[in-house]
């Protein structure tokens, strides 16, 4: 696909027609409104100082004339106005609904971009595009709204000023030669700091929204790092204070061209026009038309160089914008329907995997197959792969080799949002949003089941906290919306975590280290009460503490990207090998004056 002038053009009127037509009739009357309205100006002095020069001038008739022309000059230039101003916000309302494509986009791109910094700083470049009203895909907007009137005033300055001479036309057509240039060159050198400029943006935004980030507070303050975050952010600041001042140095010097250029061209102007009036070419009253008519022009040529120039520049950000509106950011994306099961089967056949831009396999030919409802634990060391085995199953990231079957079918056949439904997955990393309780449970804003918010929260032991809340179910979360906002503890967030996966009642369950902040025994009390929840479902349960998994159908220790124990907690035991060593570590933290034969009767 290109991405010319002429086809973003297209695309730009295109979407204008599809979401505000009545544009193009405003676009009409103010093109003939702004194309009036000057001349008024031009013509005014002429008529005016052709009566006054007259051997008996009629006074009255003047003060008529000048009331008429100032009543046609206040009454196209309020239309023209009222017109502009009425436009400026229907057209800032295109630019917006281009947020909903942009976020559409970013919230439904696979996930491994989420983590790529090339992608972040394309997604911020795509950004700026629509950041303001003067800029970018709005820029281009306005612009082309307010053409239509320039290029008709600049025909008529031209009709009128080729009548005198044809060779201050030819000068002033050089003049916005070398003006077009200037600018063009000007905004050529802007863009190529598009990229560092992004970075660098990113960059500072996120050391200011660590600054202001309350949930950061007690690291900042424990280990005194708010004058080094404010370093961070004053060295990353600075460099992007250093290339704006490389940008602007550029834009002196070459703007130094066009003030000399406009310098002879005035010089130019009023030269010719008093000579002409000296050898009696033209008379006084042509003499104050012409020279009004002539910076007219100048100015008119010049303004729609700058706005020529200006279209140019935003138009590469709009290429940006299409371009990343046009990428397909959604990997192996079909259409096959979930097959409807209560229970499913799911096998990794010889996965390999390896995060992009790194050349080491977390995976390497890893097969492992869990049967219709069976309960699995998978335990191993950090970095063994637990957690990369849920981002692959639930397609956060797409496998390099191998395939991954969802009741014998390749999950890549499956449509990708509709594949996300057969998932409730409980990460380590919760988030909770600035939304309301019950909103935060079941994730929507409408719909919401509340006896069933009630219920999950009361299989996770909060339904009495909720309940003393001020405005219980309703009561708004974190205070970034709301001063009153209510913040809970690690320990809470993590079983409002718990919750959120049992009101989706998807039917497989993954628990990715859910309980990291709770103790342990409040951790077997959760894990052992949704053993009961997932009733016949297929489990997926992974926690670094291996006595809150025992009563998984079966465990699977991960080591050096394949299996390298499998079976029950008893087997695995009774086996007095990896899994048997890494079990009897921790049970010692519990209870140091146990022997190694008590330890596990207790556990």
């Amino acid at each position: 696909m290109t991405y010319t002038l002429f086809s973003n053009f297209k695309r730009m009127i295109a979407r204008i027609k599809e979401k505000d037509k009545s544009l193009f009739g405003y676009f009409i009357l103010y093109t003939i409104a702004g194309a009036i309205y000057p001349f008024i100006g031009v013509f005014l002095p002429k008529v005016v100082i052709s009566e006054l020069i007259k051997d008996n001038p009629n006074f009255m008739r003047v003060v008529i004339i000048i009331l008429i022309f100032f009543a046609a000059f206040a009454t196209i230039g309020f239309l023209k106005h009222m017109i502009e101003s009425y436009c400026y916000f229907r057209i800032a309302n295109i630019r917006v609904d281009y947020f909903n494509d942009l976020g559409m986009k970013y919230y439904y791109a696979d996930f491994k971009y989420m983590e790529d910094p090339a992608f972040l700083n394309e997604f911020q470049n795509t950004f700026r595009t629509l950041s303001n009203h003067h800029e970018g895909l709005e820029g281009c907007l306005h612009i082309i709204f307010t053409s239509g009137a320039a290029i008709l005033s600049i025909i008529g300055y031209i009709v009128l000023v080729s009548n005198l001479s044809w060779i201050i036309f030819v000068y002033l057509i050089i003049n916005v030669v070398v003006n077009y240039i200037v600018l063009k060159a000007i905004k050529k050198y802007e863009y190529k700091f598009k990229d560092e400029r992004s970075d660098l943006n990113r960059k500072i935004n996120y050391f200011r929204n660590v600054s202001h980030d309350f949930s950061y507070g007690k690291e900042i303050r424990l280990y005194n790092m708010g004058n080094k975050i404010l370093h961070k952010y004053d060295q990353e600041a600075k460099k992007l204070y250093k290339m704006t001042n490389k940008i602007q140095m550029k834009d002196y010097r070459m703007n130094l061209i066009t003030f000399l250029v406009i310098l002879i061209r005035e010089g130019l102007v009023y030269g010719y026009l008093v000579y002409a009036f000296v050898i009696g070419k033209i008379k006084i009253d042509d003499f104050t038309m012409y020279l009004v008519a002539i910076v007219s022009l100048a100015t008119a040529m010049n303004n729609i160089v700058n706005d020529l120039s200006s279209y140019v520049g935003y138009n590469q950000y709009v290429t940006d914008l299409y371009k990343f509106l046009d990428r397909n950011l959604i990997s192996n994306e079909n259409n096959l329907p979930i097959p409807y099961d209560y229970t499913y089967e799911i096998e990794f056949k010889n996965v390999s995997f390896k995060y992009p831009n790194t050349d080491r396999y977390i995976l390497k030919n890893f097969n492992l197959k869990i049967k219709r409802g069976e309960k699995i634990a998978i335990v191993g060391v950090n970095g063994a792969g637990k957690t990369t085995l849920v981002k692959l199953l639930t397609r956060l990231y797409d496998i390099d080799e191998g395939e991954i079957l969802i009741n014998g079918i390749n999950i890549k056949e499956f449509d990708k949002q509709e594949f996300y439904k057969l998932f409730s997955v409980v990460f380590q990393e919760f988030k909770m949003f600035a939304m309301n309780v019950k909103e935060n449970i079941a994730l929507d804003f409408e719909n919401i089941d509340e006896e069933k918010v009630r219920e999950s929260l009361n299989k996770v032991s909060l339904s009495k906290k909720i309940a003393n809340l001020p405005y219980g179910l309703n009561t708004s979360v974190l205070k970034i919306m709301d001063p009153q906002g209510v913040e809970f503890s690690g320990g809470e967030n993590q079983k409002f975590a718990i919750a959120r996966a049992l009101y989706k009642d998807a039917p497989i369950i993954i628990l990715d280290e859910p309980t990291a902040s709770l103790d342990a025994l409040a951790e077997q009390e959760i894990y052992e009460e949704f053993n009961e929840l997932v009733k016949d479902k297929t489990a997926i349960f992974i926690s670094h503490r291996l006595a809150s998994t025992k009563f998984c159908d079966r465990i699977v220790l991960i080591n050096n990207s394949e299996i390298e124990e499998c079976g029950t907690h008893e087997e695995l035991i009774k086996n007095k090998k990896y899994y048997y060593e890494m079990f009897m570590t921790q049970a010692k933290y519990y209870n140091s004056n146990n022997t190694e034969d008590e330890m596990y009767e207790k556990n």
